[in-house]
């Protein structure tokens, strides 16, 4: 059809998936809800007690995510931005993201509007400040690398246009933050600096599931230099 119709590959896929979740939203309600909570709680090693007492609360819990499951989680550029300006604003997106779930998890967080800075964000931890830099992942690698700069006239041979490693002395937390769902992966950059350069390139999210909705990071931190 791509061929056909002169259309990208890549646009042709994103309409079947599109169409396909729509398909699934139809099926969402209570019968579906009830086999996620049930289907859970079945492959529980949970006591019986434990899984009475846990059952409402997860039943609740299921429901609102079960419905951002079958939209395929947050709903993209339902505006048909320009791809340029929505990839920006993607990356802004990102940062924000952070930004309220850390305010939300009780965190004195704040945005950084310079851009030139080598964090976005900043956290007031009982009384000690952290540098944040966000980035926001898509698919299931993350890079602890900026990206070379490219483009029409730009050498990208030039050491100045090469994406150079991030490490401890540029933010004290890297964070990857799943546009898709939202989960935060809170990574300690001392942690980081101890891999080598190949190494941290193109980091599978599986190597870095310690680091997964892991608030304690930043108290970990914080013990560190206490």
């Amino acid at each position: 059809m791509a061929n056909e119709f002169v259309f990208y590959k890549k646009d042709i896929e994103n309409i079947f998936v599109s169409l396909v979740f729509e398909e699934l939203q139809n099926d969402y309600g209570d019968a579906m809800c009830n086999g996620v909570t049930s289907s859970i709680l079945e492959n529980s090693t949970l006591s019986d007690e434990k899984k009475r007492f846990l059952k409402k609360k997860l039943s609740e819990v299921v429901r609102k995510s079960a419905y951002m499951i079958t939209k395929n989680g947050f709903q993209v550029n339902l505006n048909n931005i320009n791809s340029g300006v929505m990839t920006a604003n993607a990356g802004d997106s990102a940062q924000f993201l952070f930004v309220s779930r850390a305010i939300l998890a009780g965190y004195n967080c704040s945005n950084v509007d310079v851009r030139s800075s080598r964090y976005d964000a900043v956290i007031d931890y009982k009384g000690m400040i952290f540098k944040v830099q966000v980035k926001g992942i898509s698919g299931s690698t993350v890079s602890f690398k900026d990206r070379d700069r490219g483009g029409r006239g730009i050498d990208t041979h030039n050491n100045r246009n090469i994406g150079k490693r991030i490490t401890a002395d540029d933010c004290d937390i890297y964070v990857a933050v799943d546009k898709q769902v939202g989960l935060c992966y809170i990574i300690p950059m001392v942690d980081i600096d101890k891999w080598d350069d190949d190494a941290i390139k193109s980091v599978n999210v599986k190597q870095l599931e310690q680091y997964l909705e892991n608030w304690n990071e930043i108290e970990r931190l914080y013990e560190m230099r206490s």
